[in-house]
């Protein structure tokens, strides 16, 4: 449908009332590969903090760096609950 398609083309949604916490990884060669995601979540959210995890998307979810994650994640829900 030619409509809908130019609508959902045009669609331009306002900010993000929710908080927005954003896990970035990086690597022990100092490596960034994910700045333009801290852009994209700044740009649609009016609340994002990025927290620095050790490795990359998929170290992040493993041992030894998986603990390192692990210990982010509950400042951040800790955080939620105050």
């Amino acid at each position: 449908d030619d409509y809908n398609h130019a609508v959902s083309r045009a669609y331009e949604p306002g900010p993000l009332a929710a908080r927005v916490r954003l896990l970035r990884g990086w690597d022990k060669s100092g490596e960034d590969k994910s700045r333009s995601y801290d852009e994209y979540w700044t740009s649609r959210a009016r609340d994002v903090r990025v927290h620095e995890v050790q490795g990359d998307h998929g170290q992040m979810l493993s041992e030894p760096e998986v603990r390192l994650t692990a210990e982010v994640v509950n400042s951040i829900l800790s955080e939620g609950a105050a």
